[in-house]
């Protein structure tokens, strides 16, 4: 009896049998109709809405951020008002690229942006605490967690974990160092002025906001 020997390209599946076969990217055929890949990293209506939720909160942030530094140097907050609004532009950017780019990157930067902003609504919140802060720092807490969810890829997930952590790095690192950064004693307000506290009096900011003000010989 006479046997051909037939030699395989190295990695081609040589299950050929039909009505199943299998092809080199290892997905099923069944009676010539090739099955395509199932998608797990996302897609769809909630993917798209994620991506824009980011993309337009990321930009409302990075603004009033970036305007909040101004109110802030007019009540004598100086440079802990700059850095803070240059933290906050930081982590609208964030947003604003994570709805840009595909995962694992998308997640770190979700994490950072969500997990910051979450952070700084719990901590600005005040007397509003439990009315608005901690809804809305709930709400951010749980698009993350959708985000992770669809992705179900630990990359995903330890880019996400590690963009909070540099989230909340950057904040307690903020608090810390405020009370010694040099004093911007404002200009004198001689007329009707809109005052607004950025970032918000209390913890943790209190102690640089009153070495601040001890230092200006005069309320703005």
């Amino acid at each position: 009896m006479l046997q051909t020997a037939v030699n395989h390209p190295q990695g081609a599946d040589t299950l050929t049998s039909a009505p199943f076969k299998r092809i080199r990217n290892h997905q099923p055929e069944v009676l010539g109709i090739q099955a395509q890949p199932v998608d797990r990293s996302g897609g769809g209506a909630i993917d798209a809405l994620l991506r824009i939720g980011a993309f337009g909160f990321g930009i409302f942030i990075a603004v009033t951020s970036a305007a909040a530094i101004y109110f802030g140097v007019q009540v004598g907050n100086g440079w802990l008002a700059i850095f803070c609004g240059l933290l906050g532009c930081t982590m609208g950017l964030a947003g604003v690229v994570a709805a840009l780019v595909a995962r694992p990157l998308r997640s770190g930067l979700l994490g950072g942006f969500l997990v910051g902003i979450a952070a700084r609504a719990v901590i600005d919140g005040g007397l509003y605490l439990f009315l608005f802060s901690v809804p809305v720092a709930a709400i951010l807490i749980g698009a993350l967690a959708i985000e992770l969810i669809r992705a179900r890829s630990r990359s995903s997930t330890k880019m996400a974990l590690g963009g909070g952590v540099l989230a909340l790095a950057a904040l307690v690192s903020l608090a810390l160092t405020a009370p010694a950064f040099p004093v911007i004693c404002p200009a004198p307000i001689t007329g009707p002025a809109i005052r607004i506290s950025y970032p918000p009096s209390g913890f943790p900011w209190d102690a640089a906001e009153y070495q601040y003000h001890v230092m200006c010989p005069y309320e703005p």
